[in-house]
């Protein structure tokens, strides 16, 4: 262990916590109270080499405690600490000093120092040209010792000599989780999506990371830019998709977000997956995100009851604004500081700046997401279309003079609304004009339907004084609002006669509202 790798060298200590446990159990087991007394082989000793033990404490306070405890119950569990530090004074606590029995002291500068290390001034004293020279102390004394220098190849025949010795079943500590893990390696869950590895160094094993956004709530997975957001949730929709889930990928806008919030799905369940969620957002004015926001509340609230949940990708929380307490759960990748990982929910050991992509904390595990085979297909939203030529229609634009040249061209009956033709098939006016209007418009509204068509979301509340929230529309020339009693959709807007034009057949296929 080294304290030039934090988080692997954490990850170490709390598996050699582990591994006291695991040994105490192993010694209740057989009755015995020492690793002596156990048959040969049956439990492998363990030696633990620390390099810069000082810095390497200073990492975490606890780590005292855990070398205390390795130190005074570690021999009887087989169990053996090798501790080098410049400055023992202050950093090496009473309590591990006291079960340390051999003590080197190297060259140093201060009598003082080789003193409190092995009981005489004599290290300080040693020629600065004599590496590896310094005195031993154990419990025959102290004396002048000259340490060997390991050769090349060295290690190379330690390993060969030890190659025929059992591997034992329990490792100390697993390695860290792979960078890349192929997502049909990942043992499935009947609990949720399995979507990739949690490492657990302090129960000495590894479990699938497995979310489950209808049961538990809807998830975020907040990391900055190419740490891995986009790779995640097509892992996450890879493992829906296998689940027999019905997935929607909202690759698009706001108005194909609202649609995949709300168009009933004929699956048991369905999972909408909005990637950049933030921008979405940010892209929408206010009126508009404030429907957005309380849309996706209302989805992941109603999740386990409608079968529909919501897993979502932003830079982090807070950029989402009304938006962020729709998620009940979070996945943490690499976020730009340690300030945007804590106000994300996430703990200070769990910040690493390094972190590659895909890596990310789970409720405070270390988690590696895995690699999808394929790209998810986006997903289109079903928009009706509002055939005008067909019954009465009343036509809301800032552009009027230009749909009823369009209209007259198609052969459609049109005028404007402030001519009173009663045998118009389609009254065309600006709002202002409309407004003017309104017995006119009230009449249109009893027995057939209203357009609204490159108007504002306070141009409809105005004219058909409605409060409830508006669905967005993509910004299409030809998407209107259509409002049909208290009901406002998103419609694309056609001509009859232009539709069976472009029909082979002369009929149209289209869908009709």
């Amino acid at each position: 262990m080294s304290d030039l790798d934090e988080a692997t060298a954490t990850r170490a200590v709390e598996s050699l916590r582990a591994e006291l446990r695991r040994r105490e159990a192993v010694l209740a087991a057989h009755g015995v109270r020492d690793i002596e007394e156990l048959t040969r082989g049956a439990l492998p000793r363990l030696v633990i080499v620390v390099d810069e033990f000082a810095a390497l404490v200073a990492l975490d306070a606890e780590l005292q405690s855990v070398f205390a405890d390795l130190a005074a119950r570690g021999r009887s569990l087989g169990l053996h600490l090798i501790l080098g530090t410049q400055r023992p004074a202050g950093v090496v606590r009473d309590a591990v000093l006291a079960n340390i029995t051999v003590r080197v002291c190297l060259r140093v500068l201060e009598p003082a120092e080789s003193t409190a290390m092995v009981g005489v001034p004599d290290a300080a004293a040693v020629p600065a040209d004599r590496r590896g020279r310094g005195l031993l102390r154990d419990a025959a004394g102290a004396r002048e010792v000259q340490f060997a220098r390991a050769e090349p190849g060295c290690a190379e025949r330690i390993a060969q000599r030890w190659a025929g010795y059992p591997v034992p079943e329990a490792r100390p500590w697993l390695d860290p989780l792979p960078a890349e893990i192929a997502l049909h390696r990942v043992p499935s869950s009947a609990q949720g999506l399995a979507v990739g590895l949690v490492d657990l160094p302090d129960l000495q094993r590894r479990d699938p990371l497995v979310i489950d956004p209808w049961q538990e709530g809807a998830v975020l997975v907040a990391g900055a830019t190419a740490s891995g957001r986009t790779h995640a949730l097509t892992t996450i929709a890879a493992a829906a998709a296998a689940a027999d889930v019905e997935v929607r990928w909202v690759a698009r806008g706001a108005a194909e977000l609202w649609a995949a919030l709300s168009e009933p799905s004929s699956a048991r369940r369905a999972l909408i997956v909005a990637d950049d969620l933030d921008l979405v957002l940010a892209r929408s004015d206010a009126e508009e995100r404030a429907d957005l926001a309380e849309l996706l509340t209302r989805v992941a609230r109603e999740g386990r009851r409608t079968g529909a949940a919501l897993v979502a990708s932003a830079r982090g929380g807070g950029v989402l604004q009304g938006a962020a307490t729709a998620f009940e759960q979070r996945v943490l990748l690499r976020l730009p500081t340690r300030e945007e990982h804590l106000l994300n929910g996430g703990e200070t050991r769990g910040f690493r700046a390094d972190r590659r992509p895909g890596s990310a904390t789970w409720r405070g595990r270390e988690a590696q997401f895995a690699l999808a085979p394929v790209a998810p297909v986006p997903w289109s939203a079903p928009v009706a279309e509002a055939l005008l030529g067909e019954g009465t229609w009343a036509l809301a634009t800032p552009r009027p003079g230009r749909w009823l040249s369009r209209l007259a061209a198609a052969g459609i009956a049109a005028a404007g609304v402030e001519e009173h033709r009663a045998d118009a098939a389609v009254l065309v006016g600006d709002v202002d004009a409309w407004l003017l209007e309104h017995l006119t418009l009230g009449r249109v509204r009893r027995s057939g339907r209203v357009l609204l068509l490159g108007c504002t979301r306070s141009e409809l509340r105005t004219l058909m004084r409605l409060r409830g929230a508006v669905p967005p529309l993509d910004g299409d020339d030809d998407e209107a609002w259509l409002v049909e009693g208290p009901e406002i959709r998103r419609v694309r807007v056609r001509l009859d006669a232009e539709v069976a034009q472009a029909s082979p057949s002369g009929a149209s296929s289209n869908s009709r509202p």
